[in-house]
């Protein structure tokens, strides 16, 4: 009777025991399934182009898995210098960005954001840095405190600047000089018309002389003319 009553107590911790260690052995493994399904981030391909004449980014989803715009975070660096406001997304009106932005990146649309989709944003002036042409941008999109996809683009644009210099032409040659000689600046010398007052049976040989004198001083003229 006194063995019986010894080892019932032994028997009844060596059960407790092992349904703890069940009980532990359980728990742990959904904790630890629980963790891998909040950590995993979504497995996918994007592109970004951006324009430095608008500054505008446009991200493009090419492949993988959907990603839920809700849980999204973009961290966005201009030759290396993160903006000083970030794009919040989803949203339709932020600080630091031109409003309406397309696609996912709207708070009016879709959240759910699949291959083949763009997104895009408009940085302001307000922000800065500002986004010019041949500036380097890098994307960075994160889901719950992980990486999915960071890629870099050159922003492309045109910058239109005036060098001040002047462009020479050619003088147009015209009609009434097409002859063996060019126009390139040089004085087209004709003979002079024949005045009306010399027509007769004789001839008139009018020659114009032009001095060379200095302004202000009379020029002579001298014609000859010839009766019969």
């Amino acid at each position: 009777m006194l063995a019986a009553r010894a080892v019932s107590p032994v028997v009844g911790i060596a059960l407790l025991l092992a349904l703890t260690v069940v009980t532990s052995s359980v728990v742990a493994v959904g904790a630890l399934d629980l963790a891998a399904e909040q950590t995993a981030p979504p497995q996918a391909t994007v592109d970004v182009r951006a324009d430095g004449s608008t500054g505008r980014i446009i991200v493009t989803h090419r492949g993988g898995e959907a990603i839920d715009v809700d849980e999204l975070e973009l961290v966005v660096t201009v030759d290396g210098e993160k903006l000083r406001r970030q794009p919040p997304v989803p949203f339709f009106s932020a600080r630091g960005f031109v409003s309406g932005p397309t696609g996912p990146f709207n708070a009016a649309a879709d959240q759910r954001w699949t291959a083949g989709e763009s997104a895009s944003f408009v940085i302001a002036g307000t922000n800065a840095p500002t986004l010019s042409p041949r500036d380097v941008v890098v994307v960075t999109l994160v889901v719950e405190g992980r990486v999915v996809a960071s890629v870099r683009s050159v922003a492309t644009g045109q910058s239109v600047a005036s060098s001040g210099s002047t462009l020479s032409l050619p003088a147009p040659r015209s009609p009434a000089m097409s002859g063996s000689g060019s126009s390139s600046g040089s004085t087209l010398s004709l003979p002079a018309p024949r005045s009306p007052a010399m027509s007769g049976s004789g001839s008139s040989a009018g020659v114009l002389a032009t001095s060379s004198s200095p302004p202000g001083t009379r020029a002579t003229v001298v014609m000859a003319t010839s009766g019969s």
